[in-house]
């Protein structure tokens, strides 16, 4: 039996694709028979606890206190991996953990770097801390490989790059013509297109831009998000811009809603925009949520341009408005209603590379 505990600073339902990468993680690992799986947050609620998920413990930050509860809980438990996920956070002990648990238990330690190059330098400093008490390193991003390489106290890590998969699930809209127009009525008017954005209000998400390249007379804007996450002076402005006479009845922000009710939304959309400031990312996981769903991407990246047919994306390079434009009159003109060969939940493919990694050091 192999003991898996999964450590992670967000957790559902707290909104974070880092927290759902580990929820979804652990559910997968779960389902073998041979694994058992205990999660370790600060951020949890009963009701998002899966009976096969074997053990929990919860407190409320990180400190000296919890780093000890948790080394406790891994020898009581026998825990054999500990697989930590490398997120946002300002709380230094969350970053030297590993160091702890190298120290006082048998554990192997696994940390996945969701982010590195877009991390101010202490949290690149942080995340190379905890990356020198691992001993294997997950990647999202393969440009990671080379970066931590060339560090000369990682040049013998292991490093695996792993894909990330939708954080949300496939629709089960497919081929209900009726409900996917009463879902399409229930926002648009006389609009032609619904175009919608998954993901959260800050600045390099290149949100505003969305409403530069569409027409009020021609698109509704559909915002699946909340003010209320990363609240900033810049989510306030997307408030403005909606409830502006320009865009009062030809936008919404739907707040926070499920997974399911998102997948559909997604899966209903003709076209769905992601201008990142920084290009599409593999870690992207709103895009791959909208990929999954079969429908027509609009997105930013650093080389790629135009449309991929494989993908059924369109590729404007960044900061670039005219580009985005051109991408919407691509799929007026060429791509109008079609649907991508929708891609499959990969999630357990993805746990199996995982325990392909565990069982190494089992």
């Amino acid at each position: 039996m192999l003991k898996i505990a999964l450590i992670s600073n967000k957790f559902p339902p707290y909104p974070c694709g880092v927290g759902d990468y580990a929820y979804n993680l652990a559910n997968s690992l779960a389902t073998y028979e041979d694994n058992e799986v205990y999660i370790i947050t600060p951020h949890w609620e009963e009701q998002t606890k899966k009976t096969f998920l074997r053990g929990l413990l919860k407190f409320s930050t990180w400190g000296i206190t919890s780093t000890f509860r948790i080394i406790k809980s891994l020898k009581k438990q026998k825990i054999q991996i500990t697989h930590i996920q490398n997120t946002s956070t300002k709380n230094i002990y969350y970053y030297i953990i590993p160091l702890f648990i190298r120290l006082l238990t048998k554990a192997k330690v696994i940390i996945t770097i969701h982010e590195h190059t877009t991390k101010t330098k202490v949290g690149k400093l942080a995340n190379l801390l905890s990356m020198f008490f691992c001993h294997h390193i997950i990647v999202q991003e393969k440009e990671y490989i080379p970066i931590f390489k060339s560090i000369f106290f990682l040049k013998k890590k292991e490093i695996t790059f792993v894909s990330t998969p939708s954080n949300i699930p496939k629709s089960t809209l497919q081929q209900k013509d009726e409900e996917i127009k009463a879902l399409r009525a229930k926002y648009m008017k006389n609009h032609q297109l619904l175009i919608t954005y998954f993901g959260f209000l800050v600045e390099h998400k290149g949100v505003s831009d969305i409403f530069e390249v569409c027409e009020p007379t021609r698109d509704f804007i559909l915002i699946i998000s909340n003010f209320e996450t990363f609240a900033s002076p810049y989510s306030e402005n997307i408030k403005n811009i909606i409830n502006s006479p320009k865009w009062l009845n030809s936008s919404f922000c739907t707040g926070f809603i499920p997974a399911e009710a998102v997948a559909d939304l997604l899966h209903v959309s003709d076209i769905c925009i992601f201008p990142f400031k920084d290009g599409k990312k593999n870690r992207n996981a709103s895009f791959s949520a909208a990929q999954l769903q079969g429908t027509y991407c609009i997105t930013t990246h650093e080389s790629l341009r135009g449309y991929q047919s494989d993908e059924h994306t369109y590729y404007a390079s960044t900061n670039n408005i005219d580009e985005l434009k051109k991408g919407i009159i691509f799929y007026l003109q060429q791509q109008l209603g079609k649907k991508y060969t929708e891609g499959d939940d990969n999630w357990y493919k993805l746990a199996a590379s995982h325990k392909k990694i565990y069982q190494y050091y089992e």
